[in-house]
């Protein structure tokens, strides 16, 4: 069986991290493998720029946003294929259109 990919989208502090909690451990009573993940980060790669993000301030909304797809494009092949492939579900904080927004990027 193919797993399944969630995400859960919101603004820092608005709840991801509970949401993901509480639903991934329903998803697990129910019987399903869930592998719960948030980015940036979850892979050695991912860790090291989530780091440089926090730490190198002020970053050009263009730089953050390229770090960000460094971190996503790591986490995806090292993390996400996989797990699908398994079929396991993906649950994953923070993908989408919030990246840029948070970049200062906006939406467009």
């Amino acid at each position: 069986m193919q797993g399944l990919f969630i995400t859960v989208e919101g603004i820092d502090g608005s709840g991801k991290t509970t949401v993901a909690s509480a639903f991934a451990e329903r998803l697990r009573q129910e019987g399903f493998a869930v592998v719960v993940t948030a980015e940036p980060g979850g892979t050695p790669l991912g860790e090291r720029l989530r780091q440089l993000l926090l730490r190198e301030k002020p970053l050009s909304a263009w730089a953050e946003a390229f770090l960000f797809l460094a971190a996503r494009a790591e986490h995806v092949a090292q993390v996400i294929r996989p797990a699908l492939r398994q079929g396991e579900t993906e649950w994953d904080e923070g993908r989408g259109t919030r990246n840029g927004a948070d970049c200062g990027l906006g939406s467009h």
